[in-house]
């Protein structure tokens, strides 16, 4: 094996999100969301358009390998579902209790 002559090379390290809550713990969840446009753009325009950062509030449901489950709203035993793709996420702030 050749040697690196001396140069160590170090991978940046991503931010780690956990996804792992209690049930009914309150998230705040910032995530990247697609954006479409419906007006007229030229090619360099088109270009540069961006992607739409978005952030949800709810509490915590379930999460699997792909997607994590939060709810906004409770009424009579039923309630609202928001499923978010776990690679869309970029942080969590949960209020956990102490």
């Amino acid at each position: 094996m050749e040697a690196f002559e001396g140069k160590i090379m170090a991978k940046k390290k991503k931010d780690v999100v956990k996804f792992d809550y209690e049930i009914g713990t309150l998230l705040v969840i910032e995530w990247v969301d697609i954006a479409s446009y419906d007006d007229w753009h030229d090619q360099e325009d088109a270009k540069e358009l961006p992607t739409v950062n978005a952030t949800s509030v709810g509490w915590f449901i379930n999460s699997d390998n792909d997607v994590i489950r939060i709810t906004s709203t409770v009424a009579d035993n039923a309630h609202n579902v928001l499923v978010i793709p776990k690679s869309v996420v970029k942080k969590i702030v949960a209020d956990e209790a102490e």
